[in-house]
Order: C-alpha cells, then sequence, then structure tokens
C-alpha cells in the first residue's frame, strides 16, 4: 500500500458507513499507519489483508463492487497503467481511477468503470454508480479494452523485433 493522504481520505469517506466495506490487501510503506489510523478512530467498515501469493490475487476480488485505483495527483500516477486494471477487468469488476489519467481515458472510452474527482462527492458518486451500473456494458467495454491492449502488444512485439533484425550487427552501447 502507497500513498496514505490518499487512502486516509478515502478511508474518512466511508467510514462507518454499512454500505460499504473498504477492503485493503498486500503490504506497504503505508499498510500499518493506514491500519493504526482506522484503529485509533474506531473505524468498522475497513478490513485488511496483508502479504499475499500472486496465486490468490483473483480471490481477493470476488465479492468485490468496485476496485479503487485512486493515486495522487502527479505525473507518474496520470500516465501509467496499472496491474490492478487489468486483474480488476479481468475478473469482472469495475475500477475507480482518477480523472484526467491515462487510466482515466480508458475508462471513459470503454466504460471500465468510474472517475475520481473529489473526495466530497465521493460517496454519492460511488453508491450511484453502483445502483446504476450496467454489466453488459462493462463486459462489452472490457472485452474491446483488452482486444485494443493485445493488438498493441503484437505491435511493440513487431517493432521490437524489426528494430532488432535492422541493428543485429551494430553494437548497442
Amino acid at each position: 500500500l502507497r500513498h496514505y493522504d490518499v487512502n486516509k481520505s478515502l478511508i474518512d469517506t466511508f467510514a462507518n458507513d454499512d454500505d460499504i466495506i473498504l477492503k485493503f490487501v498486500g503490504t506497504g510503506e503505508v499498510h500499518k499507519l493506514l491500519k493504526d489510523y482506522v484503529f485509533e478512530n474506531q473505524i468498522k467498515n475497513v478490513v485488511f489483508f496483508g502479504e499475499y501469493q500472486k496465486k490468490d490475487e483473483l480471490s481477493f476480488l470476488e465479492d468485490v463492487s468496485l476496485v479503487n485505483i485512486i493515486l495522487e495527483n502527479d505525473i507518474n500516477s496520470r500516465t501509467l497503467m496499472t496491474n490492478r486494471i487489468y486483474t480488476s477487468l479481468c475478473s469482472g469488476v469495475p475500477v475507480l481511477v482518477n480523472e484526467g489519467s491515462t487510466q482515466g481515458e480508458y475508462v471513459k472510452k470503454y466504460n471500465l468503470g468510474m472517475f475520481f474527482e473529489n473526495f466530497a462527492q465521493l460517496k454519492e458518486n460511488v453508491k450511484s454508480f453502483l445502483l446504476n451500473f450496467d454489466g453488459q456494458l462493462f463486459e462489452k467495454g472490457s472485452n474491446d479494452f483488452l482486444v485494443e491492449i493485445k493488438e498493441d502488444q503484437n505491435i511493440f512485439e513487431k517493432n521490437i523485433v524489426n528494430f532488432l533484425r535492422q541493428n543485429k550487427d551494430e553494437k548497442i552501447s
């Protein structure tokens, strides 16, 4: 777990809401800080799962309605694609991502989940999203997204092979 301020704000937004359970999976630099914060503030609807084996990753997505991928608002976070987006989509779970990010562009294009704009309206927006969730639209978007990613991967691999063929006799330093 990383991004203490973002995750603390997420916890505060949904603290002790009977309709929402927040699950934090994995360890990291802020795991203990967040766990202590939840304990000290007697927040009852937050659960922490520590370290896990990669083979068990998908089991954590069972009974999950939305995967949180809210990140800090910095250049790296705005331009990256997390593994979580692929894992959640392959498991049939929509995502919550930063608006204006690369991930956000894909979420918008393919109807893969919802956007985080600010914490003030997040609770209302999440509940509305879940209430109005269109599983068929999400499934079609997920499939189309994964096809595009696979096509991009094939193009990348072809470009690497072509580059290596063209430069096989040159030394790369």
